[in-house]
């Protein structure tokens, strides 16, 4: 998944809120090793802020908790991510931003595998990447399709399902391994304080990218011109090699 996490609040404070300069001193929530707290880092990084000591970090345990601490007040902003930053808004709180507004295309959720059943089960993964593949020219082309199977599998109302995937583009579920912007966020996490111990660890060395790219290349061979195909082959040129 590309991007996902969005910034919510108490209407009263969401036009002040619009400026990052306006957080300098409030009490943000977050899930700790959470995809947006990161990134928010980042953000107030590039600010000119210290995330450490210019805003208030809270950190809670789940995504409804961290609703609950903004609705209460306990808190002044939330980061959260799909569908929770929608489902907060029914219950009368605002978006300020998606943190895609700060890192455009950032990665989030990465595929994982045991390295051993990895090696020895290469041709099922490669068939699983295939699979995600087609899913994605469905994802790209069948809106009504890929609500209707979101909607089934995550028990949530389609309207939610269909703002957040299409008409606000809040989140991509994408394929791509996306080697480069997962070194980025590795970076990122070594660069924020305690998050990580071993801060020299070779994270590149377990990122495989070359059967996804056989698997994209054997689907384009067997469907010559199909724009979806060569649309994700240029994808991951720019952002793997």
């Amino acid at each position: 998944m590309l991007g996902g996490q969005a910034i919510i609040t108490r209407p009263e404070l969401a036009q002040d809120l619009k400026s990052l300069a306006n957080y300098h001193g409030k009490k943000v929530a977050i899930n700790r090793l959470s995809t947006g707290d990161i990134v928010f880092r980042q953000a107030l990084q590039k600010a000119g802020f210290d995330p450490e000591t210019h805003i208030t970090r809270v950190e809670f345990p789940s995504p409804g908790a961290i609703v609950e601490s903004v609705i209460k007040g306990q808190t002044d902003a939330g980061i959260v991510y799909s569908p929770h930053f929608s489902l907060a808004e029914k219950r009368g709180l605002a978006v300020t931003h998606f943190l895609g507004d700060f890192l455009p295309s950032y990665t989030c959720c990465r595929l994982t595998a045991n390295t051993a059943d990895y090696n020895a089960r290469k041709d099922e993964y490669g068939r699983f990447l295939t699979a995600l593949i087609k899913a994605y020219k469905i994802y790209k082309t069948d809106q009504e399709e890929t609500v209707r199977v979101f909607t089934r599998e995550l028990k949530i109302d389609e309207d939610v399902i269909r703002k957040d995937t299409y008409t606000r583009q809040a989140f991509e579920s994408h394929p791509d391994p996306l080697k480069k912007g997962t070194l980025e966020f590795w970076q990122a996490m070594v660069d924020s304080a305690g998050y990580v111990t071993n801060k020299t660890y070779p994270v590149e060395q377990h990122i495989d990218i070359d059967l996804y790219k056989q698997s994209l290349d054997a689907l384009i061979t067997q469907n010559p011109g199909d724009k979806i195909y060569a649309s994700l082959l240029d994808f991951y040129r720019i952002n793997n090699t």
